[in-house]
Order: structure tokens, then C-alpha cells, then sequence
């Protein structure tokens, strides 16, 4: 039994430790770099593991970065709040990598 509720709490453990990191904040910055990295800043630290910081990096090689980059400029015009989850590290920031199976998410609440 002890062998069973070990195993079951080192699975439980590793599911979230590769979860990901999600915040409820608001954008405070929106660009695009010469090197077409899409990038933000919010008003909390996101706290990836290996890299916490309040800016949010997008890859050049993200399929998705043109959306993020939409609803990113969008919250910051309106001031909504958003609800943010980065999966990984780029240069050093937290991001949202498209070679991670669950790359995260950006929504305006």
C-alpha cells in the first residue's frame, strides 16, 4: 500500500510540476523585436521555474505568435485584465514555446 500511494504522489507531483505557470495580471507593454520575437510586459512576475519575470516572450518560430499578438494588444488598448500561462523559458523570460506540447495561453478576462 505505502508502494502505491508513493508512486501515485511522484506522478501527481511530476503533473504539475510540468503544468505551467498562470496569472491573472494586466499587459503594461506590447512589441516586436528586429529579431520577430513578440514580446509583453504584465504587472506581475510570472514565476516560471528557471526563469521568473514580468516579461513574456513569443519565439519567432511560434505558429501562434500573430494571435498572442492580437490579444495582447488588444488587452493593453482596453485595460482588461488577462489571464496568462507561460510553459518554458526563451532567452532567459518566461514563454509560451510551440515545441512544448501544452504552449500556454493568453485570454482577456
Amino acid at each position: 500500500m505505502k508502494r502505491f500511494f508513493f508512486g501515485g504522489f511522484i506522478i501527481f507531483q511530476s503533473f504539475f510540476s510540468m503544468a505551467g505557470t498562470t496569472v491573472e495580471t494586466k499587459i503594461t507593454y506590447v512589441g516586436v523585436n528586429s529579431n520577430n520575437i513578440v514580446f509583453f510586459g504584465v504587472d506581475k512576475v510570472i514565476e516560471e521555474p528557471g526563469c521568473p519575470g514580468d516579461q513574456i516572450i513569443i519565439p519567432p518560430d511560434s505558429p501562434i505568435k500573430e494571435k498572442i499578438l492580437s490579444v495582447a494588444l488588444t488587452a493593453k488598448a482596453s485595460g482588461a485584465p488577462v489571464q496568462v500561462r507561460t510553459k518554458g523559458c526563451h532567452l532567459g523570460k518566461p514563454a509560451m514555446l510551440s515545441d512544448a506540447s501544452d504552449w500556454g495561453w493568453l485570454y482577456i478576462k
